[in-house]
């Protein structure tokens, strides 16, 4: 059954409630990278939360809870841990939140050790592994094995204690968002198949991926592992659902966020117009959105309207925060932002014939 850990990692830390979901993860790549956002120009994950627990009131411990295994299978003399102990822990939040990634990854380590050392319950461990597991999977870090090996553990015990509900929607939230953060890490391991698969395994816990329960940054990173992948029509489907899923929760960034990936993949199958219109619908609501300025003007450029894609090029390069800098590198357009390759293409013409 559920058990929430409150006795002692409420004395661990105040730190952001984000801390110990997908809200706080970096974006592991560029296809997570959005230039010309108006809050940022990463598509940083502020508000990834459950809708379910999106409430401010809930405490921190409502987000790193662990189901407690199952009695019968776990006998554990407990003990108490002392206050040196309480410290080691609440040093390694207050580390992870002034983003000492090293030090806090450490201080997890021993934390976990102390738990162990006075046979805390297995849900409390697991609360720390979990948190471990969500500081390794940072990009300054990049330690995405030791993040596997943490969340395997963690969703092992949350299975043993029947976390999946007979029609095979999850229990409690806590179980999808784990497999959303392990396919975080398998994207940093580049293993975008085994990132599709646990992305899909959390959207069938929401209950199938179109429903109000399901987490739409969950199918936008399917989405962006799917567009890596190719598979560009399947990635349609996706952006579209989380837009949906974004405005509905009143997520307008957000929801034009997916929107514009929307129009970046259906560019690649052939259906220019309604990427382009998508494209502009975008830029009249956020005009300073970089990205989508640079894909018009590459899009331009291919039609050979060059009075077209110089005044888009011109508008990103001069009245957005993000800027035209990194578009004129082609590594950065194709490998870290990850256009596809046809407008990628368009692109690289313009550039070509501009220097």
């Amino acid at each position: 059954m559920w058990k929430p850990c409150l006795k002692y990692l409420t004395m661990l830390t105040s730190v952001r409630l984000a801390l110990l979901t997908i809200a706080d993860l970096q974006f592991m790549f560029s296809v997570i990278e959005i230039p010309g956002s108006r809050n940022s120009h990463l598509y940083r994950l502020h508000q990834v939360r459950f809708p379910s627990i999106v409430r401010q009131e809930r405490l921190l411990l409502a987000l790193i809870q662990i189901p407690s295994p199952n009695p019968k299978q776990y006998v554990r003399s407990q003990g108490e841990p002392t206050a040196a102990q309480v410290r080691i822990a609440s040093d390694a939040f207050r580390l992870f939140d002034n983003r000492q990634l090293a030090a806090s990854e450490k201080r997890f380590g021993e934390a976990i050790a102390a738990w162990e050392k006075v046979n805390r319950p297995l849900d409390e461990v697991a609360s720390l592994v979990k948190a471990r597991g969500n500081v390794r999977v940072q990009t300054d870090l990049k330690k995405f094995d030791g993040a596997l090996d943490d969340y395997n553990l963690v969703l092992r015990l949350m299975e043993e204690d029947g976390a999946r509900l007979p029609d095979g929607t999850a229990r409690y939230s806590e179980y999808p968002d784990t497999f959303v953060q392990r396919g975080l890490a398998y994207e940093g391991l580049a293993d975008w198949e085994a990132a599709v698969a646990d992305y899909t395994a959390a959207i069938d816990l929401w209950g199938g991926g179109r429903g109000p329960d399901t987490n739409p940054y969950a199918l936008t990173f399917r989405g962006n592992a799917l567009a890596f992948l190719g598979r560009y029509k399947q990635a349609v489907e996706d952006y579209e659902a989380a837009d949906n899923l974004f405005t509905q929760q009143r997520s307008p960034d957000r929801a034009l966020d997916a929107r514009a990936n929307r129009a970046l993949a259906l560019y690649e199958i052939g259906n220019r117009h309604d990427a382009v219109r998508l494209m502009k619908s975008v830029l009249r609501r956020q005009p300073g959105y970089a990205d989508l300025h640079v894909a018009i003007a590459a899009d331009a450029w291919g039609r050979r309207d060059a009075e077209t894609a110089e005044r888009e090029w011109a508008f990103a390069c001069q009245n957005t925060d993000v800027g035209c800098a990194k578009y004129k590198s082609m590594e950065w357009v194709t490998g870290i932002r990850r256009w596809p390759p046809s407008l990628s293409a368009q692109l690289g013409n313009f550039l070509e014939k501009r220097q």
